[in-house]
C-alpha cells in the first residue's frame, strides 16, 4: 500500500536515528509520498547543511517519481475551513500551527494513502473534520519501536 510520510517520520529517519527498516523498504517499492507541506516542514527544519543536502536529495527522488503531492487550491481553502469549524466549536487556536498538519491530511486522503505520523493525535483531530469514507488509514508509529541499529 502507499504512503504519505509525515514529517515527524522523515526528520528521525533522514538523521539515521529511526524507521530506516519501514521507510527503506517502501522507498525501494516505490510506495513512499508526501505533502509539499512535509516538504516545507523538512526543509524549514534543515538548520544544517547536512540536513538540508539528505532532505533536498530525498524530496528530488520523490519529485522526479511523482510522488510529491501538491495541495490543491481547494485543499487550502478546506484547511481554512477546518480551522475556522474548530474555533467555533471548541475555542481559538494558532492556525499556522495547524495547517500544514490539515494539508497533509487532504493530500493522503486525496491520494488514497495511508497516513504514517507519529503524531496521531493531531491527524486524529482534523480527520474528525473530514467525512468517514474520505479519511486516510492513520498509523502512528513509535520511535523507540524503530531506532535503527547500528
Amino acid at each position: 500500500m502507499n504512503v504519505v510520510l509525515d514529517t515527524s517520520i522523515i526528520i528521525p529517519y533522514l538523521g539515521n536515528v529511526a524507521y530506516e527498516h519501514f521507510v527503506w523498504w517502501r522507498l525501494a517499492r516505490r510506495q513512499v509520498y508526501v505533502s509539499e507541506a512535509s516538504a516545507m516542514e523538512l526543509l524549514a527544519g534543515s538548520t544544517s547543511k547536512e540536513q538540508r543536502i539528505k532532505a533536498e536529495a530525498m524530496l528530488h527522488r520523490l519529485d522526479a517519481d511523482g510522488r510529491v503531492l501538491t495541495p490543491l487550491s481547494e485543499e487550502w481553502r478546506r484547511a481554512g475551513l477546518f480551522v475556522a469549524r474548530y474555533q467555533s466549536l471548541r475555542g481559538h487556536l494558532k492556525p499556522g500551527e495547524h495547517v500544514a498538519d490539515i494539508l497533509i491530511l487532504l493530500t493522503a486522503a486525496r491520494s488514497g494513502a495511508e497516513l504514517v505520523t507519529e503524531n496521531g493525535a493531531h491527524f486524529q483531530l482534523w480527520a474528525e473534520f473530514l467525512a468517514q469514507p474520505r479519511r486516510p488509514l492513520l498509523t502512528v508509529l513509535k520511535r523507540q519501536e524503530h531506532f535503527n541499529r547500528s
